[in-house]
């Protein structure tokens, strides 16, 4: 024990969670209550657990109330108990029982000390110490006034154990008598918590038992404690009253804490006048007061305690919730109406003028209710209550349902924390609404400025300099204030267009350095530190006043103000202080650097906190009532209830509203229109566009949903309405859809446009014989709030759809179905615009399963685009069709900016929408019947008693069929006031028209609505008929049909008691009703034909894929993690092949080394950084690389990742950094490909928090399987984090060489555990690129079902796709890899197609041949080839294996693309495609390097470069025609490989040459054993005669080396030349070597460069 024991109730627990966070707390004991009656009780599993997680240094108490001896025995072995403390009336009997224990004896005092004697003498007879005596006195007034210390006496004389001092639990005692017992017993700590009384004639001290004592009457080591938390108390003169061990947890506290209870007369006083000033909040207690809908809630508030606040604190209890209250200034409260709240009965723990430990104090008593239960919501102002919670009590977070947050700095803080993944609670910005920053900040700091100056110093304004830092709304209400009272007023500001604001108000706008000499008074507002500084406050003029109305007091450096010794402090009176400075000129400091309005004056007034705490209470019940609404991140109130504050507050002040009219009302612009680069459908891969389109999801049943999904197996159903698969959990089929999604875009089943366009639109169609063309076309617009702005709807919506087409959009991150929109245009002047530019030009096609024919032509024309935008400036939209899908968008948008405002041009801020004229000649609206289950069912007969006298009714016929003809009458009288009603119930169709009783019924029910909609046939239906006349208000969704034949096959069913044929609504009232924002009942009008959904396929329409949706989430279309906790796994060198072939592939790739080695940064060419922004917070766009691959760059690596690893360990800032530059820096990649450490640290586990999808390589070597459960492990957890997108991608097999039993042992082995999540792309062995330097050489093409290691294609070629087994057809007509509208194709003969003359390809495979026939044959050319013109026939560039094995197949023509290229460019892609696919074999490589640079000259450098080689590549198998003849022919036939071949070439000697070649395959060497032996035999030949190796095999003595002088001359040269040391070696027959030395790869490097590039003209050897 080191200070405090615990009383048994401060610390029993009944978890294992909570003893871990008591005994983090710095408890020296726990108590386990064994008591079963005991609302603490823990049994013997749950004792287990909470024992098992303490430390070791926690002693355990067992607490026991009149148990068996032998049971306290069994617990105390059991669970290793230090001690038990007894309760009950046989303890004293059972202390000689307990023998070998310590016993803890606990008293409730009453009138006498006999209890406690009778312990004492029990323990004194059976010899044993006692560790304690805990006196709990709790009969008021037991020892007041007595002046008797016998009892503490006794304490003190009995507590004599030597491990264990003795505690005073002092309950209900006044502060004399626990001062008395402290200076008797000098205990080790004292227990007020069950609270302090007051003695008679005489209060409390502010300071409790505290203030009664003098330094020196305490031990050192004691402490007071009090509440539940411990605090650091000081006397009256200041002495420091805690020990470092004090921590109390104790199930009583104070019931409040205040200055002085009897202020609260006062305070009730002003709290009652304030409320007239109030309106908005006594308003909402009118309204919501009945109801008590905060009923439940446990509301923690943290803001200035001041009348109007105890207004606010009184509307949220009338409104049902339970509160407490803490001031969130240490200056700010008033002490009055502290004390009204407190006598209220509100939990109240505020006075002006606490220290900062007790401020932290006061915030924690809030956290738990008088009842024990802790809070459910926060009420925050400046983010204090909101940080405690979140860093010092994590388990709290989980009970709240949200925080509301109330001013400026709080807000940022919240921003900051959510963007760091630190916010765990759902926040409201009540800040930003206007009601609140205007007024509050604004117009009340306009008022209360002044008043706290005045206050304060009594000084007159006029005349004087006032210098107001900053010119926010603070700001500005603070420069309006004092110029208002005549001040001169300077402004100092940072921002540009604040700046800008205060100079067209009149301001004089400089720096603080200029104006500090010049200001009488200061004023800081901005809320940053250090706006005045001591060089500042050095050279104001004497007197002046300096004062802070910023939310912190760092804006004023009053710390080093307070450290200056030479600076004299006097104070004037309370928050005025008068610092004398060295040269004798003094400045005035109000409130400390504090808020001076709140600190020296009352703060703002309170019809200004009326408009702010208004907000606050909608704020509550918002996160109350409606979790659903309001997600993890920081949200803004809704425009319509912060008008609805403004609305409270206008009767007070005696405005009266104008109302707009529809006269009044002008539809002068239309939203922004914007051209999008669409995705869509590749017509290689769907062959017609008809076989993936698909009608609207909400038309669509279930016979049609599996119709088209056996239509293709791209089709867009599977996107826009995912059918329902067994098994399926929640949201199962949002996930299937953006798979499919994200998987076709891999595929290149979908592509992107390259330029942005606006798509002109055409639909064919019949109606009743007769052809329409209506047309329009599609583009992005710019969203306007559901129902404002120039966007208008006319129909109402329903939840359901609404949170279906939200989830959908969130897992796609797409608008994948336009919306579609009218536009008025009587000269159809935009659509003849569009028009003009697209006659002649073909348009893609799709016809839908009516027999809809759809047509497209995409416009990129900027001028055009603009024109357009133009011509529709001064027009309105009226959405037709896709209310559910235009509010969805507006929701998704507002989902996103909880993480703050987005962009102007974000994609989420535009939806896609298909425009039409209003006059287009194609334009139809056609009805939208209905059949109702739910109503009652009744015969015609009581259904024309129910209709009344409000219709006219009459009997038309029995029978379903009728309905035809009837309809026929109905839409000829063309009258929306009559409707055809079928009674299922005898069989009857009856009409009923609507007579002028009905109107005038009608306009009771629907007094709400204008006169144009209560017209309307669906309106008089719904409202009138079904939901009053027929009284079924609560029945189910209708079924709504368009044809008369389906009303019939309906109405047959027997499912439907009523059915209705009804006119649809007319354009004409679309308009007007659209006009008034009212909306039509749902359904009310059908446009036929609908938008068929060809989501992101062939542009019909496009899709608006969202490429920075989600800031702080995943930004990018992929993110992709390689991770292994292993090393040498080939994890490197995936990440490098994957990230070039991606990049090949023409998609904007970044790799991102965060392995401190920084493998994948040399693998690449690059050097390691050394300051990287992960470490040094520079910006990381500064440290962006880019690479020799076209589209890819990189992030090197640092050394400093090791600094990482720790400091993000220590600071989750630094693990965020990674998320911040991934949510706004790299938003223009498409792939984003990250290289994590071998290891599962920080670094990978933010990397894998930052992905979109992981990718772990197994090498196939042995103990692949090993460690990997680990790795699995920590995947699985980031993937359960609540905002994670991980997928686990799946596993790549490296170092793969299916020749070996040992890859395929291992394959087998990974493939039955991983199954299919294992790739068939693998990285083989000899992969090219991997961690050595390369110059980023493709050698994988990222498709993760392709077999085998397929080269991405070279930049000049079409993206080659792998095959994907579509559904069968004509070989003739399958053609992957066209132009995306199919130009630039032609179907040739194969007898018109020579072959390419530049085919380094010697031999072509006959079995691959056979293969691909055999494919073909079955699925047709998968990928045309490409050829060029040549005289009247075709010369092949590429494909010559495709072309071989279809004409083996039997095709007479085959696809191809014609390009135009000359003689090199036909060479070079020879090559490059024969190289890709590892078709040549070296000497063919060689070759044809050879052949180039003959033929076209240059360096082997520039080659490198054109081949995107590396130049050593080039340069080494070019040496390898310089062997031999025999030589050659070996490594051709596969008797040595290459490598052998390049380590016989520093043989000089060709006979030793070939007569090592042959003893390679006699003796089968190794390439490592074959460079050994040479360099022996060289090392041999330099130091003695050299023993060769002749033709025949065996060793023959060398002659000795010839020295002369024209040797060693042409030696010289060759240093000289060269900068190394040379050596000539002369040999038999005149014959010899030039021996040149190097010291490291580098010095290699640097000499082949030199050599190489003069040998293109004459090599140096061949010179000597």
């Amino acid at each position: 024990m080191n200070d405090v024991l615990f009383h048994v109730k401060i610390c029993g627990v009944t978890t294992a969670d909570d003893a871990r966070m008591i005994a983090d707390s710095g408890a020296d004991a726990i108590g386990l209550n064994f008591y079963p009656k005991s609302s603490r009780y823990v049994d013997d599993s749950t004792a287990e657990q909470i024992v098992a997680s303490l430390p070791s240094n926690i002693r355990r108490i067992g607490v026991f109330v009149n148990e068996p001896v032998a049971e306290m025995r069994r617990r105390a072995e059991r669970f290793g108990l230090d001690a038990i403390q007894l309760h009950g009336d046989e303890a004293p009997d059972m202390i000689d029982e307990l023998d070998g224990l310590t016993v803890i004896r606990a008293f409730r005092v009453a009138d006498s000390l006999a209890p406690i004697e009778q312990f004492v003498s029990s323990a004194q007879q059976a010899s044993r110490h006692l560790a304690m005596l805990l006196v709990d006195s709790r009969s008021r007034g037991q020892y007041g006034g007595t002046g008797e210390t016998a009892d503490w006496k006794l304490l003190a004389r009995h507590s004599d154990h030597p491990d264990w001092p003795p505690l005073a639990l002092a309950g209900g005692l006044t502060p004399e008598n626990v001062a008395e017992a402290i200076r008797q017993v000098r205990p080790a700590a004292v227990d007020t918590a069950s609270g302090v009384e007051s003695s008679p004639g005489r209060k409390a001290p502010q300071q409790g038992i505290a203030g009664w004592l003098l330094p020196g009457e305490l031990s050192q080591e004691a402490c007071i404690r009090t509440g539940n938390g411990s605090v650091p108390w000081r006397s009256r003169c200041g002495h420091e009253l805690v020990g470092e061990n004090a921590v109390a947890q104790v199930d009583t506290k104070l019931p409040y804490k205040v200055k002085d209870l009897s202020l609260a007369e006062w305070g009730r006083k002003e709290i009652e006048l304030a409320e007239n000033e109030m309106p908005g909040l006594m308003a909402l207690r009118e309204k919501y007061g009945k109801d008590k809908p905060l009923k439940g809630a446990r509301i923690a508030g943290c803001l200035h305690m001041t009348i109007q606040t105890a207004v606010l604190i009184e509307t949220l209890v009338e409104l049902g919730a339970e509160v407490t209250w803490s001031s969130c200034n240490i200056f700010s409260t008033q002490d009055h109406a502290a004390a009204a709240i407190a006598e209220a009965g509100v939990p109240v723990y505020a006075w002006k003028g606490m220290t900062e430990e007790e401020f932290d104090w006061c915030i924690e008593q809030t956290l738990h209710f008088p009842d024990g239960e802790p809070l459910n919501l926060i009420l925050d102002d400046g983010g204090d209550l909101t940080a405690m919670v979140h860093n010092k009590y994590p388990q709290l977070l989980e009970g709240i349902k949200g925080l509301s947050e109330e001013t400026t700095t709080g807000v940022h803080r919240l921003y900051q924390m959510h963007a760091n993944g630190e916010l765990k609670v759902p926040a409201i910005n009540v800040n930003d609404s206007v009601t609140k920053s205007k007024f509050d900040n604004l117009y009340g700091c306009r008022e209360s400025l002044a008043d706290g100056i005045k206050r304060a110093t009594d000084v007159m304004v006029a005349g004087k300099v006032v210098v107001i830092a900053g010119y926010g709304d603070v700001g500005k209400g603070c420069a309006h204030s004092m110029r208002s009272l005549g001040a001169r007023v300077i402004v100092t500001e940072i921002d540009p267009i604040n700046a800008l604001q205060a100079l067209m108000e009149g301001y004089e706008v400089t720096t603080m350095e200029e104006a500090a000499a010049r200001g009488n008074i200061f004023v800081t507002t901005t809320g940053n530190r250090d706006i005045i500084t001591g060089e500042h406050m050095k050279v104001m003029p004497h007197d002046a006043i300096v004062c802070n109305i910023g939310h912190f007091d760092l804006e004023i450096d009053m710390a080093w103000l307070n450290s200056q010794k030479d600076v004299k402090k006097v104070e004037i009176k309370p928050q005025v202080d008068r610092y004398t400075f060295p040269d004798g000129h003094a400045i005035l400091i109000l409130a400390e650097g504090r808020l001076v309005n709140l600190g020296c004056a009352t703060g703002h007034p309170s019809f200004v906190m009326s408009n702010s705490f208004s907000n606050q209470v909608i704020a509550q019940l918002a996160l109350w009532q409606e979790p659903e609404n309001y997600p993890l991140g920081v949200h803004v109130l809704p425009k319509e209830l912060d008008e609805e504050v403004a609305r409270l507050h206008l009767d007070q002040l005696g405005a009266k509203l104008t109302k707009l009219t529809k006269g009044s009302e002008t539809l002068n612009t239309m939203a922004d229109i914007q051209a999008f680069r669409g995705l869509r459908y590749d017509l290689g891969h769907v062959g017609s566009l008809s076989n993936v389109v698909a009608p609207p999801y909400d038309v669509i049943d279930d016979a049609l949903r599996d119709r088209l999904y056996n239509q293709h197996p791209a089709n867009v159903i599977r996107l826009i309405l995912n059918r329902p698969e067994p098994g399926d959990g929640e949201g199962d089929q949002y996930k299937r859809a953006e798979k499919f999604f994200r998987r076709w875009q891999e595929e290149g089943v979908l592509f992107t446009e390259p330029d942005p366009a606006v798509y002109v639109y055409h639909q064919v169609f019949e109606v009743e014989g007769e052809q329409h063309t209506r047309r329009g076309f599609i583009a992005g617009v710019r969203l306007e709030p559901f129902g404002e702005g120039h966007i208008y709807p006319h129909e109402e919506t329903m939840p359901g759809p609404k949170k279906d087409r939200l989830a959908l959009t969130k897992a796609t991150r797409a608008n994948l179905s336009p919306i579609f929109g009218l536009y008025p245009d009587p000269e159809s002047e935009a659509q003849e615009l569009l028009e003009a530019s697209v006659a002649g030009s073909a348009p893609l096609e799709a016809t839908d399963h009516l027999g809809v024919v759809h047509r497209i032509w995409p416009v990129t024309d900027v001028k055009l685009i603009s024109q357009l935008a133009g011509v529709l400036g001064s027009k309105p939209i009226f959405i037709a069709d896709g209310h559910h899908r235009y509010e969805t968008a507006c929701n998704y948008r507002e989902s996103l900016e909880t993480d703050g405002p987005l962009d102007a041009g974000h994609p989420a801020n535009f939806v896609l929408m298909t425009c039409v004229g209003m006059s287009d000649p194609g334009m139809l609206v056609l009805p939208t019947h209905r059949l109702f289950r739910g109503v009652p069912s009744l015969s015609s007969e009581e259904l024309q008693h129910k209709l009344g006298e409000c219709f006219d009714t009459k009997v038309a016929g029995e029978g379903t069929d009728l309905a035809t003809m009837l309809w026929e009458q109905i839409s000829a009288e063309d009258d929306q006031h009559t409707v055809g009603l079928y009674t299922a119930k005898d069989d009857r169709w009856i009409v009923a028209t609507l007579n002028d009783t009905g109107a005038q019924r009608l306009a009771e029910v629907a007094s709400d609505r204008s006169e144009v909609w209560r017209g309307l046939g669906v309106s008089i239906l719904h409202r009138l008929i079904v939901e009053t006349l027929l009284d079924a208000k609560d029945i189910p969704k209708p079924t709504f049909v368009h044809q008369v034949d389906e009303v019939i096959e309906h109405a047959d069913s027997g499912e439907y008691p009523l059915a209705a044929l009804v006119m649809p609504a007319t354009l004409d009232h679309i308009q007007k009703i659209s006009e008034l924002r009212e909306r039509m009942p749902a359904k009310s009008t059908y446009f036929y034909p609908s938008s068929s959904r060809l989501a992101a396929t062939s542009s019909v329409p496009p899709v608006a894929r969202d490429k920075v949706y989600q800031p702080g989430s995943d930004p990018l279309s992929r993110i992709l993690c390689v991770a292994n906790q292993k090393g040498g796994v080939g994890k490197t060198t995936t990440a490098i092949n994957l990230a070039t072939a991606l990049a090949c592939g023409g998609t904007k790739t970044l790799l991102i080394d965060l392995d401190p080695q920084c493998n994948a940064t040399g693998g690449l060419g690059q050097k390691p950084t050394e300051h990287h922004p992960l470490v040094s917070r520079e910006p990381l766009k500064q440290s962006l690389r880019s690479t020799p691959t076209p589209g890819l760059e990189m992030l090197p690596g640092s050394r400093s990742f090791h600094d990482v690893e720790r400091l993000a360990s220590a600071d989750a800032t630094h693990a965020a950094t990674l998320r911040q530059h991934l949510a706004s820096g790299l938003s223009s990649y498409d792939y984003v490909m990250i290289d994590c450490p071998p290891s599962l640290g920080p670094l990978t586990r933010t990397a894998l928090s930052s992905a979109t999808e992981v990718l772990m390589p197994i090498q196939c070597e042995y103990f692949a399987m090993e460690g990997l459960t680990q790795m699995i492990e920590v995947i699985r957890e980031v993937m359960s984090m609540p905002e994670s997108r991980l997928q686990f991608g799946g596993i790549v097999l490296t170092m793969y060489d299916d020749t070996l039993e040992l890859t395929q042992e291992v394959e087998r082995e990974v493939r039955e555990f991983f199954g299919e999540i294992v790739f068939d792309t693998f990285i083989p062995r000899d992969v090219a690129v991997s961690e050595s330097p390369s110059h980023g050489v493709s050698v994988l093409d990222y498709q993760p079902r392709a077999r085998g290691a397929e080269a991405a294609p070279a930049p000049q070629a079409p993206p080659q796709q792998p095959p994907q087994a579509p559904p069968p057809v004509q070989p003739e007509l399958r053609v992957v890899g066209a132009d995306s509208d199919g130009s630039g194709l032609e179907e040739i003969s194969v007898y018109e197609i020579d072959n390419n003359p530049f085919q380094p390809r010697q031999d072509f495979n006959q079995a691959e041949i056979e293969a691909l026939a055999e494919s073909i044959k079955e699925h047709g050319l998968l990928q045309p080839i490409v050829v060029r013109r040549v005289n009247d026939r075709y010369q092949l560039i590429a494909g010559e294996r495709r072309l071989r094995a279809a004409t083996k197949a039997g095709l007479q023509h085959v696809a191809a693309q014609v390009k135009s290229a000359d003689d090199r460019l036909v060479a070079e892609l020879a090559i490059v495609e024969n190289l890709q696919r590892k078709d040549l074999n070296p000497l063919e490589k060689a070759a044809s390097f050879q052949k180039y640079l003959s033929t076209y000259g240059g360096t082997q450098e520039e080659l490198a470069g054109r081949l995107k080689v590396n130049r050593s590549t080039v340069a080494n198998l070019i040496r390898l025609l310089e062997l031999p003849e025999e030589v050659q022919q070996a490594l051709h036939t596969g008797g040595i490989t290459q490598g052998h071949a390049r380590a016989l070439l520093p043989l000089g000697d060709q006979h030793q040459q070939v007569a090592f070649s042959k003893r390679i395959f006699v003796e089968q060497l190794s390439v490592r054993e074959t460079e050994t032996l040479v360099k022996e035999m060289i090392q041999k030949e330099d130091a003695n005669p050299l023993s060769v190796v002749s033709e025949e095999g065996d060793s023959q003595p060398a002659k000795p080396r010839a020295s002369s002088e024209h040797l060693q001359s042409l030696e010289q040269q060759f240093r000289t030349a060269l900068g190394t040391k040379v050596d000539i070696r002369q040999g038999a027959k005149g014959r010899g070597r030039i021996v040149i030395n190097f010291a490291n790869h580098d010095e290699f490097e640097r000499l082949m460069d030199h050599i190489c590039q003069g040998q293109q003209n004459q090599p140096a050897a061949e010179a000597a």
